[in-house]
């Protein structure tokens, strides 16, 4: 599988150390690590050290360069606050090198070359019109037979026709509970529960697979057959920077293989509880870890979400 990451590469600052992270970087990162064997990301740095340090680092984690563009706004620094409970939120910017993302005709035509199987793309990047438009004409442009839509709310950029589009054009969306409620308040949809929200969303929007993450307890997977919940595996948590992102990798790294839904779905939350194990968004690991046989079930003895 070939994987085109389209959006925002940050530094997270956290306790005043930064460490290289947004989404689609981290999704890029983890799939290569899982096993993916083609992993681009489309961004923008900085011309300046953390810019450099930003490709290099690319480089070392197999990611591929060829649609960063290097520009004059300085690369983007992001403050992460964790909360008590090993949560993070972010101080982002209002304009920085992801809003500043170009999709030029040379770019276009390397991704009509490369034939990149899947692209993942987030919100938060959407915020600006220069990268909007630029997603559109790379979702114009390739032919991807997978399109996976992250959500990712942050609560300073909600905008409905964004979500819309997106939607739209997604054939698997992954969202956590929360932000769930704040699609359903946004759309005004009367449905209860989980499962008839994400059934909703499905036929509305022509969505293949919905996943809906609920943090500690696990995670739900809604498709045309069936609806299923994913119980969580036992960890003890240091922080859940970049654990999202490594959810949404597994699940990306499982559409080729013919795996089912729920199955997918196990696996991309036996790889989040291993990120959050570690600090960072992108700690340390093997592909051999992720089969380990000692990670137990933390949702077994709990009720699932409604």
């Amino acid at each position: 599988m070939k994987l085109l990451a389209f959006g925002e590469v940050v530094w997270d600052e956290i306790d005043g150390q930064r460490c290289i992270g947004g989404a689609p970087f981290n999704v890029a990162a983890h799939a290569r690590r899982i096993g993916i064997e083609g992993a681009h990301l489309f961004t923008a740095v900085g011309d300046d050290a953390l810019g450099t340090a930003t490709l290099n680092t690319m480089e070392s984690q197999g990611v591929g360069t060829d649609f960063v563009k290097t520009i004059e706004t300085p690369t983007c620094v992001v403050r992460a606050l964790i909360d008590e409970n090993k949560n993070a939120r972010f101080l982002i910017p209002e304009r920085t090198t992801f809003d500043l993302i170009r999709a030029d005709d040379a770019s276009l035509q390397l991704i009509r070359d490369l034939g990149f199987d899947c692209l993942y793309f987030g919100t938060i990047a959407q915020r600006s019109p220069t990268t909007r438009e630029s997603l559109r004409k790379v979702i114009a442009t390739g032919k991807f037979r997978h399109i996976f839509f992250d959500v990712n709310l942050r609560m300073s950029f909600i905008d409905k026709e964004v979500l819309e589009y997106s939607l739209a054009k997604a054939s698997i969306v992954k969202v956590n509970e929360k932000e769930l409620q704040v699609m359903k308040e946004l759309f005004g949809l009367k449905e209860e529960g989980y499962g008839l929200l994400a059934e909703r969303f499905r036929r509305d929007f022509g969505i293949r697979w919905m996943c809906i993450t609920c943090g500690p307890k696990g995670a739900y997977v809604s498709t045309e057959d069936a609806f299923r919940f994913c119980p969580a595996y036992a960890v003890n948590v240091v922080d859940t920077v970049g654990a999202g992102d490594a959810f949404s990798a597994a699940m990306i790294s499982s559409l080729e293989s013919g795996t089912s839904p729920e199955a997918a779905c196990d696996f991309a939350c036996k790889v989040g509880a291993l990120v959050a194990s570690r600090r960072g968004a992108l700690p340390d690991y093997t592909r051999s870890e992720l089969g380990l046989a000692e990670m137990s079930r933390a949702g077994s003895s709990l009720a699932p979400p409604t």
